[in-house]
């Protein structure tokens, strides 16, 4: 019995460690993502594993147990950047605001545009989808089994639809035009 308590203490230590470990080289790669992005590069075929473990300072061993591809690092990049602007979009109100809704959303996604037009360029969508569908459903308080559910999945392609043509048209629109559009964020109650 004893035995067994230590061996599920040590996988529970190595487990924090493990994820500790994660979290860190996230944060390094967070980091220096942007610089790689900005030097013209092609991410996909100039960078090899190596360059990229140098670059955020940490071993191969620990990027290896941590991502299993290139593609894995972007797509943890572009999950955190998508986390940081829908977090921020709570203190809006969505009926209310939103004309200022979308100009801060396309302002924040031009922040982040290289992140996110590679993120594009490498079909991760799907990723920007459903994050900005757990937003809509939490915002409108539907069910994941409720109708609402399904008017969510069609506003959330609509708006990961608007942004990724903007982003490939290369932003040249400006953020307050498109926000003039009106386009709702949310399904509008018949009057």
């Amino acid at each position: 019995l004893w035995q067994k308590e230590k061996s599920q203490r040590n996988s529970l230590e190595n487990l924090k460690r493990f994820n500790q470990e994660n979290k860190a080289i996230t944060r390094e790669f967070i980091e220096i993502f942007p610089a790689i992005v900005g030097e013209k590069k092609d991410f996909k075929n100039d960078y090899q594993y190596q360059e990229l473990v140098e670059r955020a300072g940490v071993s191969r061993a620990a990027f290896y147990r941590n991502y299993g591809s290139k593609e894995e690092i972007l797509k943890s990049i572009f999950e955190s950047c998508i986390t940081k602007i829908t977090k921020s979009l709570d203190s809006y109100n969505l009926k209310t605001d939103l004309y200022q809704v979308w100009v801060y959303l396309l302002k924040e996604v031009k922040k982040e545009a290289k992140i996110i037009s590679l993120a594009i360029d490498y079909n991760f969508e799907q990723v920007l989808t459903k994050a900005v569908y757990d937003f809509l459903e939490k915002r409108n308080g539907s069910s994941s089994n409720g109708a609402g559910s399904y008017l969510n999945s069609f506003w959330s392609s609509a708006i990961v639809s608007v942004i990724s043509k903007w982003v490939k048209d290369g932003m040249k629109t400006p953020a307050e035009k498109i926000a003039k559009l009106g386009l709702p964020l949310f399904p509008q109650k018949k009057k």
